[in-house]
């Protein structure tokens, strides 16, 4: 909560913010610029800044020299204690976004035989496409690929795609009709 000096300094000033800075190099501790100019250079004394910390799950809200504009960008660390935060700030970092991409393939050779594929470790999303020429069951638990288990249905050059995943799942799969040819799923998954 924003009281005293800093709240009054907020209420009075009538310009509209222009532009805004976000440091986000170190995701537990940020920094968050305001003017109320577009052209206003980073070493000007003409911004408000402050600092988002997250310390064991407490996010603690800073503002340099009484929220006022009269701080340089350039300067935004040097107005603060050092920071001790420890966990990400929420809303500081995009958890989903992908950075390594992994092609896998599981190759069946026997009917009815089960086969499993354990996806990257960090895997956010994949696709599993089947490139055979049978239906292909998959399931997320062990057994459940076959005839009375909990699976779904990849027909031929058809494919699943799920996102946000908390945890890598390891898939089951199974052809249950006679195997002509190479029967395999690709597997692409991004961590």
């Amino acid at each position: 909560m924003i009281t005293g000096a800093a709240k009054v300094d907020i209420l009075r000033r009538g310009d509209p913010v222009q532009q805004v800075k976000e440091d986000l190099s170190d995701p537990t501790c940020i920094y968050i610029g305001l003017t109320p100019n577009m052209s206003t250079p980073e070493g000007a004394g003409k911004w408000q800044i402050r600092r988002l910390e997250n310390k064991d799950g407490v996010v603690t809200t800073l503002f340099a020299n009484d929220a006022k504009y009269n701080c340089a960008w350039t300067l935004r660390s040097s107005y603060f204690p050092p920071c001790e935060g420890n966990e990400i700030v929420p809303g500081a970092v995009d958890t989903n976004v992908v950075t390594t991409p992994t092609i896998q393939w599981l190759d069946f050779t026997v009917q009815n035989q089960e086969e499993s594929l354990a996806l990257p470790p960090g895997t956010k999303r994949f696709l599993i496409e089947n490139v055979g020429t049978r239906n292909v069951h998959l399931a997320y638990t062990a057994g459940d690929s076959g005839v009375a288990g909990n699976y779904y249905i990849i027909g031929p050059s058809n494919a699943h795609f799920e996102e946000e995943i908390g945890s890598p799942p390891t898939i089951y799969a199974r052809v249950n009709a006679a195997i002509v040819g190479t029967q395999r799923l690709i597997v692409l998954s991004w961590a």
